[in-house]
């Protein structure tokens, strides 16, 4: 498997660079077997990609597959690709969806976690909720609600802005 994706990844990566020499490249991964194979060397930076349940346990195990992931590929930069929760993971019919306050808290972390670990970036997945999808789950990763209001999460990354831009200090 990992000489057939080494192929793959040369073919492509060769195609970009005859057109572009200094695209970067990546492949990003939501199956972290295929992100974990050595032929991902030849690529510019590495991007998995994280969508896993709510929960501290969950979140201890993503921490615990980017670190992992990072030190396989240690000097490659490294970006936490797409990543988010949804608020209504596992919604079954009369229940309640996941507050909203959960989700900001677990976005939030990793936000704060691949900044404080000097990751290349950590990018939401996605920006507004599609209330018209067919997978209510699917259907609520927004940073927006279905009306367009900003969610906890978003008020969340707008104050975290300023510290990912160098903004602000930790130092008391």
């Amino acid at each position: 498997l990992d000489d057939t994706l080494r192929r793959w990844i040369t073919v492509q990566r060769d195609a970009v660079r005859a057109a572009d020499p200094n695209h970067l490249i990546t492949v990003a991964y939501s199956n972290i077997v295929l992100a974990k194979m050595s032929a991902n060397r030849l690529l510019d930076f590495q991007a998995p990609h994280r969508f896993v349940g709510t929960g501290l346990a969950n979140l201890q195990r993503t921490i615990q597959v980017l670190a992992n992931l990072r030190a396989t590929f240690a000097g490659q930069a490294f970006m936490l690709e797409e990543f988010g929760y949804s608020n209504e993971e596992g919604l079954q019919p009369g229940a309640a969806p996941v507050d909203q306050l959960v989700t900001a808290d677990l976005e939030t972390a990793l936000w704060l976690y691949t900044y404080s670990q000097g990751y290349a970036g950590a990018g939401k997945w996605m920006l507004n909720n599609f209330p018209q999808g067919y997978d209510p789950a699917q259907n609520t990763f927004g940073m927006f609600d279905n009306s367009g209001q900003p969610k906890i999460t978003a008020q969340s990354l707008g104050q975290l802005s300023p510290l990912f831009a160098g903004g602000l200090t930790t130092d008391m």
